[in-house]
């Protein structure tokens, strides 16, 4: 049965901590013009990550997505990395699901959310926002402080408001992730950065810094 509860901060830590693997976030576009095309450029970064572990001389890592399900990207990246055996899903929601319902267009796409819904090991739900716009920057930023390389479908361009993925791919960069990001025009090119650093961080964890409470 799926679980389904609030972040005490932007994170629950319990949740976090039980992830084992690799998690990977995602963020990007909401209407992709090629999907069928950005699916197999998906595979394609999920392989190009399967070989930085086979250089390293360590397993594959089991996967598992971080996503908000929202439409387009969250859920085109949840699909793909979904086929791959003992990947799981953990949704991470700006809004309370019935709520954010609202913001789906159509009868499908909010069926096609449930569906993937029902998918996840566990829900984490963003605290209670000011605007749905902050709930959104709100959970992306929790998305970004407990996964280990962040996939972006993204045109390149400027942000165009808060919480968008310009804003998430800065974000990420600031903080020195690994990121994959994808050009959703043609040519439909895969862009690495710091990937490098990401199978010796797995193997060779940072220590968690202590507790000033």
């Amino acid at each position: 049965m799926l679980r389904i509860r609030s972040m005490a901060t932007e994170m629950d830590e319990r949740g976090a901590d039980q992830l084992s693997g690799l998690c990977i976030g995602v963020t990007g576009h909401r209407t992709l013009a090629e999907a069928r095309t950005l699916e197999r450029r998906v595979e394609q970064a999920l392989r190009r990550l399967d070989r930085r572990f086979t250089a390293a001389g360590l397993p594959r890592p089991e996967l598992t997505i971080m996503s908000s399900l929202a439409e387009g990207a969250d859920r085109l990246v949840a699909r793909v990395v979904l086929r791959r055996p003992g990947a799981r899903l953990l949704a991470i929601l700006p809004l309370p699901p019935e709520q954010y319902q609202a913001d789906f267009a159509t009868a499908a796409s909010k069926r096609a959310f449930d569906r993937l819904l029902g998918r996840a090991e566990q829900a984490l739900i963003a605290p209670a926002a000011p605007s749905r716009e902050t709930a959104y920057a709100g959970a992306g930023r929790a998305m970004l402080a407990h996964c280990g390389v962040l996939i972006a479908l993204w045109d390149g361009l400027p942000g165009r408001g808060l919480g968008g993925t310009a804003e998430l791919v800065a974000e990420a960069r600031a903080r020195a992730m690994p990121l994959l990001w994808i050009r959703t025009d043609p040519p439909f090119a895969i862009h690495e950065e710091r990937m490098s650093w990401i199978a010796p961080r797995m193997h060779h964890p940072q220590p968690k810094p202590a507790s000033t409470a």
